[in-house]
């Protein structure tokens, strides 16, 4: 489900009949990626379908008569005839053309994902009470004019009962008045003010992010190559992490096969697993990393079970009671987990940059996620 609702009126689409524009590109993209829903009112979609239409009309009979005119004209006699095919062909076409510019935003629409509402005859009685009684969004009886307004509103009030959060994008005094009286419904006079705010900008960012992953984990990877900063990290403070992890393994001869860690020698083998690096949003980063580390273990082994023992198998030991001896003894370890990698935003914008990252990449351990012995 996507995070936000949107309906955009009439008059925003005019102003980018192609929606070419970034705003309606960056739309097209959150829209795909599942972030937003765009909602279209029945009477938004056929004002400006209906609009498009015409003007491409207009269009056609300008081009008509600019054609009709020309071949008046004494002109070279090849010129002329090719006039006259592109206006046979011009008329031949007329009318798949406007069918095509009718379809265009339709297919658009189904392009985004868009959800198409129809009028209900609830939401029409409605609006033509609204119209009758100059209610909400009119502000005044019986002016004609108004009613795509009023249906229009009504797909609003209806779509605000079960949006969490919902945008209405309008330059139009009363439909933006009139859906900012309804609960958990923001409006803004302009797509681009939707794009521009922060909440809708980390959205966009993050689908640059996840985008450029390859460029990122290229420039991280560089940027390792010369710092060893992550490296340094992981040999600093990944075997903090793992002291009092228990550690299961049939080669453990303790009664439940396992023993808990103790401590430890520094990280060896350290891989860090670019290929695999994740984006969680607000600058964060998830990197796989593994090593493998000596480590002292420490279990408890049943004293009939301990003299059973092979001498080269035999830990070292103390007494614990009657029965066990607490055994202790140096294995190699695998650990695997996760890095979380901060870069600020501003950064991120141009990772490409020369020095982007140096002072701006911070490193913690985010996760142990498993600590396995070696040779299992």
């Amino acid at each position: 489900m996507a995070k936000y609702d949107i309906v955009i009126d009439t008059n925003i689409y005019h102003k980018d009949q192609a929606r070419s524009k970034l705003p309606f590109l960056a739309l097209s993209r959150l829209c795909k990626a599942g972030v937003v829903q765009l909602h279209i009112p029945y009477i938004v979609e056929r004002e400006f379908q209906t609009h498009l239409v015409a003007g491409a009309k207009d269009k056609l009979e300008a081009t008509q008569k600019g054609l009709e005119y020309l071949v008046q004209y004494e002109i070279n006699v090849e010129r002329l005839n090719s006039m006259k095919v592109l206006l046979e062909n011009l008329l031949n076409q007329e009318n798949a053309i406007i069918g095509n510019v009718e379809a265009s935003f339709i297919s658009w629409l189904d392009s985004v994902g868009a959800v198409r509402h129809s009028v209900s005859e609830s939401s029409a009685r409605a609006a033509l009470e609204a119209y009758f009684l100059g209610t909400s969004p009119l502000t005044s009886p019986k002016v004609r004019a108004d009613i795509p307004d009023a249906f229009i509103f009504q797909t609003i009030v209806e779509l605000s009962k079960v949006s969490a959060q919902l945008f209405v994008i309008s330059a139009d005094g009363k439909v933006a008045q009139a859906s900012e009286a309804l609960k958990g419904v923001s409006v803004l006079k302009s797509l681009g003010s939707f794009i521009e705010s922060d909440p809708i900008q980390a959205e966009v960012l993050h689908l640059d992010v996840v985008e450029n992953l390859p460029l990122i984990c290229a420039e991280l990877g560089k940027y390792e190559a010369e710092s060893n900063e992550i490296f340094y990290v992981l040999q600093k403070e990944a075997n903090e992490k793992i002291v009092g992890r228990t550690v299961h393994s049939h080669s453990i001869p303790d009664d439940n096969h396992e023993a808990t860690i103790q401590g430890y020698y520094d990280p060896e083998n350290i891989e860090l697993d670019l290929n695999n690096l994740s984006y969680f949003g607000g600058g964060e980063f998830g990197l796989p990393y593994s090593y493998t580390s000596t480590v002292t273990l420490i279990y408890y082994i049943y004293k009939a079970d301990y003299y059973a023992l092979r001498d080269d198998d035999s830990p070292s030991v103390t007494d614990h009671n009657d029965h066990y001896f607490q055994a202790e003894e140096e294995r190699e370890v695998t650990v695997r987990g996760m890095l979380k990698i901060m870069i600020p935003a501003a950064v991120l914008a141009d990772v490409s940059t020369e020095d982007a990252l140096d002072g701006n990449v911070e490193i913690s351990i985010d996760s142990v996620d498993s600590v396995e012995l070696s040779e299992d």
